[in-house]
């Protein structure tokens, strides 16, 4: 079967915008526009069971709440 590219996040990227802007994930979620266990399932590794692929109304919060920032800064393209 073909691989599909999927959005993960870069490592380190919601510790460090929680970190750079003084705020928790929960209060991150509600500026990007998404819930809590969406940006925390994200957020975790590939190969943790709860762990979701960055989707494309997450892609969108971030660079509408961070619209200084290149969407490379935040998420790489995979092939699974």
């Amino acid at each position: 079967m073909k691989k599909q590219p999927k959005i993960i996040f870069k490592p380190g990227t919601v510790d460090r915008l929680v970190r750079e802007n003084d705020t928790t994930i929960t209060r991150l979620a509600i500026e990007i526009g998404v819930s809590y266990s969406q940006l925390w399932r994200s957020n975790l590794a590939q190969n943790d069971k709860h762990f979701n692929f960055v989707g494309s109304d997450l892609v969108a919060g971030m660079l509408r709440a961070f619209p200084d920032t290149r969407f490379e800064e935040y998420f790489d393209v995979i092939l699974v």
